[in-house]
């Protein structure tokens, strides 16, 4: 299924779901009915403002239009955004065991390096954080993981 299919099949699927139809998802953001219409019919791609501003009527991110997922999550019922990443390397335990404050911030920090907006200052915090933890947790440190060095620092 190529990009303007997904997008027709969650417009339609929102539209089932009593989300609206073309008035009221036009009508919400002040796209056109036309152009909201023949994105229901992939008739034609969508601008990437005119997705948003559809997607804005919805309460969602652009990205959430175009997930393949979101027509199931809407005939199920289920929430329609896409779930906010989180690092995958994390498990799940450790991963609760973060202060939500803790988790707000890793969050923020992956979501930077997914849209490549990672500043200098980031990269050091991050690596001073890597050092630190990883002293106190006897792990290899971020230095000896780009020496080479095993855990200890013996060779």
């Amino acid at each position: 299924m190529n990009v303007r299919e997904v997008l027709a099949a969650n417009l339609n699927a929102l539209a089932d779901a009593g989300f609206g139809n073309e008035n009221k998802f036009a009508g919400r953001q002040g796209v056109g009915k036309t152009t909201v219409r023949r994105m229901r019919l992939n008739e034609a791609a969508a601008q990437i403002d005119k997705l948003e501003e559809v997607a804005e009527a919805f309460r969602l991110r652009a990205c959430d239009l175009l997930d393949p997922e979101l027509a199931a999550r809407a005939k199920a019922g289920q929430p329609l955004r896409m779930p906010e990443p989180r690092p995958p390397v994390i498990a799940e335990e450790q991963w609760r065991a973060l202060s939500p404050r803790t988790r707000a911030f890793v969050e923020e920090i992956c979501q930077k390096a997914t849209a490549g907006r990672l500043t200098d200052g980031d990269i050091s915090w991050l690596h001073d954080s890597l050092n630190r933890a990883s002293a106190s947790h006897g792990a290899p440190t971020a230095s000896a993981i780009a020496t080479g060095q095993p855990p200890g620092g013996k060779t």
